[in-house]
């Protein structure tokens, strides 16, 4: 968190575009270092499966909402009447404050066996898997969120290269592990470009947008505590399928609005939906990898599904831009809110594909409930 702290700072001097990206990716590492070591120490701190380990990790999930909530409107306040800069700068101060709390709120660490720090260690890791898929990772996405403005489009020599390597790694990597996850690529990049679409097309203030997006943020919170109370109860399966049905209800909704749509009739109800969908699936998810490993490697298996989530965020985002991309090549009249507005709803069609997809998956799991009695031993 520390280091969280201080790449916010210093991102909040950026005077160009790469020194922000720069600086906004490492804070994305940070975040990726601290997700694994909390969902570790939650595990640890309840070994069994049970009705209080359900209910502290529903607690756990409802802070993405609740921080994506917080975080918007007070970026969206700021930028009233202050600089971009201000953002960075008041986050940094807030997640500085966390770090030092974290000294005395933190539990130590329990006797679970866990391996030192030192080279036979490191020789234990799979470098060249991970060298594998993140490179090929971002090659491939490199390659499909450039097309678009790249002086010859898909046939411009550097796009082959990268999609081209991009995918011969990842196949080297899928061969290398023999396995493959699929994880869901639609909520992120909807949530991207929906409130793009919010700001562009229906030329809402930061703010404005924040404030329209506070039901996924408050039925986030709920949603979180619902799943919390019933997985010990009903099969996650259920849990699950209810969440797929969902997205593809919100999204189908998104789809299907016009750029003049009523927000009450067509946004809020996909909010509130696409939430549903999202944090029954993270709270299912999450508790159901974090029971399928011993209390030694909690953090290992938080780290896991923290990777699977974010690559197929990136991903989604990938298809989702290059799809809004391709279409703004083609020059799209800015000024006519109906020709502008088809890129946005291209972005809808991909979230809602995605989506669909996922349906066609359900048959295939065999969850029951979690925390129940029978689990408790």
């Amino acid at each position: 968190m520390t280091c969280y702290s201080a790449c916010l700072l210093i991102a909040g001097f950026a005077t160009n575009p790469v020194f922000l990206d720069v600086f906004c990716g490492l804070v994305g590492l940070c975040s990726a270092a601290s997700v694994p070591a909390a969902i570790g120490t939650l595990g640890a701190a309840y070994p069994r499966p049970s009705r209080r380990k359900n209910i502290a990790f529903a607690c756990f999930s409802s802070g993405n909402p609740l921080g994506f909530g917080a975080g918007a409107l007070l970026s969206g306040f700021l930028n009233r009447s202050m600089p971009w800069r201000a953002s960075f700068w008041t986050l940094a101060v807030i997640y500085g404050l966390v770090a030092a709390l974290s000294w005395w709120t933190v539990p130590p660490e329990n006797d679970c066996s866990r391996c030192s720090l030192d080279f036979m260690t490191l020789t234990q890791l799979d470098w060249l898997g991970a060298i594998a898929i993140i490179a090929g990772l971002a090659l491939l996405l490199s390659g499909i969120t450039l097309a678009a403005a790249a002086p010859y489009g898909w046939s411009t020599n550097y796009i082959v290269a990268f999609i081209s390597f991009g995918i011969i790694l990842i196949i080297a990597f899928v061969v290398w592990q023999a396995i493959i996850s699929f994880g869901y690529a639609a909520f992120s990049s909807n949530m991207f470009f929906l409130a793009l679409f919010l700001q562009k097309i229906r030329s809402m203030s930061p703010l404005l947008v924040a404030v329209h997006l506070l039901p996924q943020v408050i039925g986030g919170i709920l949603v979180n505590i619902i799943a919390g109370l019933l997985m010990h109860y009903i099969s996650n399966k259920i849990l699950i399928s209810v969440g797929a049905v969902c997205y593809v209800l919100a999204f189908t909704l998104l789809s299907v609005m016009q750029e003049d749509s009523s927000y009450w009739a067509f946004i809020f109800p996909a909010l509130c939906l696409s939430v549903v969908g999202a944090d029954f699936e993270f709270t299912v998810t999450n508790m159901y990898v974090m029971s399928s490993l011993p209390l030694a490697q909690q953090s290992v298996a938080g780290g896991l599904f923290n990777t699977v989530m974010r690559l197929s965020s990136s991903v989604g985002f990938a298809v989702s831009t290059a799809v809004f991309n391709g279409l703004d090549a083609l020059g799209v009249d800015e000024s006519n809110l109906s020709s502008a507005y088809g890129k946005y709803r291209a972005t809808f069609f991909v979230s809602l594909a995605s989506s669909g997809l996922s349906l066609f998956l359900l048959p295939f799991l065999t969850l029951k409930s979690q925390g129940g009695r029978s689990q408790r031993g």
